[in-house]
């Protein structure tokens, strides 16, 4: 799909024990390396934070990002499922879960190992014992759809022919924070669609609860922002395509941005939006969950046929 946008400009071995109550799971997991010396103690802490991240992976699953989509891979069976959790993000690594409490304190082992030229080597082994639960996301309260008109009825549509106009309406229960994503897997990229390439407000737009905002209308457009008009269009003419959109609402607080790269313009009035990476989008998602317990996200999938 690529979009044309019109501005109108008027306004290593885990173990586990999975006993399983109200407030987490019994975990066990261990880390092994290559003993060093340069920070003794901050090399122990982080030994024992990889330990916590097998044991969470082990009972969890292990975290996955491919493209636009992340998944957690089954520790039995490697299978892996699209998942829009919020993940914590330690020691360079995506988990699914949190270290609640040790049960035990972390046992510290510096056993010797033969080395690649079978001298003795002193290495650190780390066991871990605690509690650990898994991270839920917070179910989207807010309703949005995709649109192929905003002058009728009866036009709600997931699928958009080569060329056709793309709307979308959303509303909220609450007042809170809204920005919008689209990747697109052809061109391995992820554009910033809303707030607009033009508004004044680079991150997010504020809206207010039970208000109908038809987004991409210069028809109904509410806000005081300029407008861009989206169209869904093909790479390859005669191939369908499936993209991704990113729905991302904070009831609390703005809404951060990735760095986008600008895109170069075709013409005065016929350009694309900011985008970023594929794979670094997830990465900057994550991060943002993290950071904001609150943030709702919603993922829709539209399709572009000929």
């Amino acid at each position: 799909m690529k979009i044309k946008l019109f501005i109108f400009l008027f306004l290593t071995s885990p173990l586990f024990v999975n006993a399983q109550d109200s407030k987490g799971v019994l975990a066990k997991g261990e880390y092994l390396t290559k003993f060093e010396t340069n920070n003794i103690e901050l090399f122990k802490a982080k030994c024992i934070e990889l330990a916590r991240i097998s044991a969470i992976e082990n009972v969890f699953g292990k975290v996955i990002m491919q493209g636009n989509s992340t998944y957690i891979q089954n520790s039995t069976n490697n299978l892996k499922n699209e998942n829009y959790n919020s993940f914590n993000f330690i020691s360079d690594t995506y988990v699914n879960g949190e270290w609640l409490y040790d049960i035990e304190k972390p046992k510290i082992e510096y056993p010797i190992q033969k080395g690649s030229n079978n001298e003795d080597e002193i290495w650190i082994k780390v066991s871990v014992y605690g509690k650990i639960s898994e991270l839920k996301s917070t179910t989207p309260n807010f309703n949005f759809i995709t649109l192929s008109c905003d002058n009728k009825e009866n036009c709600e549509t997931e699928i958009f022919k080569n060329g056709q106009d793309f709307f979308s309406k959303f509303v909220s229960p609450i007042n809170g924070y809204l920005s919008i994503y689209l990747d697109v897997p052809v061109d391995n990229k992820t554009y910033k669609i809303f707030p607009y390439k033009y508004s004044k407000n680079t991150s997010s737009i504020k809206v207010e609860a039970d208000k109908e905002y038809f987004l991409f209308s210069k028809n109904k457009n509410i806000l005081n922002e300029p407008v861009d008009s989206l169209s869904a269009y093909l790479t390859k003419i005669n191939n369908p395509e499936l993209n991704k959109i990113f729905v991302m609402f904070s009831p609390e607080n703005d809404i951060n941005k990735p760095i986008l790269s600008t895109s170069n313009n075709y013409n005065k009035m016929l350009e694309l939006p900011d985008g970023i990476n594929s794979l670094d989008f997830q990465r900057w998602i994550q991060k943002i969950k993290a950071s904001n317990k609150n943030i709702q996200i919603l993922t829709k999938y539209i399709t572009i046929i000929p």
